[in-house]
């Protein structure tokens, strides 16, 4: 087995299984650097104005699950802050038509971009994240933020049941604890988002503290140079 995080090389150990791990290659991408008021810039967002970044999740279900109450928060994030923006990358597993239809129907504007997850993180203040690998890009970004997530509550249920974790965002699965605050099911509301999205947006030593969590749990998916470490791992098992 070739394994991403430092937990998973315990598991396969104890089960006698031959394991390594190669840390996440998440951090080779995290390397790339961009120009966040330039990236602004082209989709005419300023830079005088908060940014929050909202994703809804890659699949088409989750989609349609968490875009609904992300898009009714806005306005209400509006009243308590002001004037803000706000960017949604559209997954490229999306349809584009359909999100950008859904987003026009918010009073408050959302440009709509194809991809460029990372990219719209890196120039946002704060987001609204739907749980997954885009919760782990973000948070290696080191940008505050939110982790939402909605199923059908059976799952949910069968899901608790089997989990050792209480956690599901990766981030707070490595710290053990919520350095990161998680809106499942019930408890992702319209209410819950805006209180939410305001701390992060207005609140620095919020902001800061979150940070500083986040920066730990970088150092805990070993170095760049994942792909390059697995390669190796399979070069050596085929001689």
């Amino acid at each position: 087995m070739i394994v991403l995080f430092p937990f998973e090389k315990t598991i396969y150990q104890q089960a006698g299984v031959d394991v390594s791990w190669v840390g996440h290659p998440l951090l080779d991408d995290i390397l790339q650097e961009s120009d966040s008021a330039e990236f602004r810039k082209n989709y005419g967002l300023r830079t005088d104005l908060p940014l929050l970044t909202i994703a809804p999740g890659s699949r088409p279900s989750e989609m349609r699950k968490h875009l609904p109450t992300m898009l009714e928060a806005l306005p209400e994030i509006e009243k308590k802050i002001g004037e803000f923006q706000c960017i949604l990358p559209v997954a490229e597993s999306l349809d584009f038509d359909e999100v950008r239809r859904k987003a026009s129907s918010s009073p408050v504007h959302v440009a709509v971009v194809p991809e460029q997850f990372l990219e719209s993180v890196r120039a946002s203040d704060a987001a609204v994240i739907a749980s997954g690998t885009a919760s782990l890009q973000t948070g290696l970004a080191l940008k505050p933020f939110v982790i939402v997530y909605r199923v059908s509550p059976l799952t949910y249920v069968i899901a608790r049941l089997l989990a050792e974790t209480k956690y599901i965002g990766m981030v707070n699965v490595l710290a053990d604890k919520e350095i990161v605050p998680e809106l499942l099911q019930n408890k992702f509301t319209v209410s819950s988002m805006t209180d939410h999205a305001v701390r992060l947006l207005q609140d620095n030593d919020y902001r800061g503290t979150m940070i500083n969590e986040l920066k730990k749990i970088g150092h805990q998916l070993g170095e760049p140079g994942a792909y390059r470490r697995a390669a190796k791992c399979i070069k050596d098992f085929i001689n």
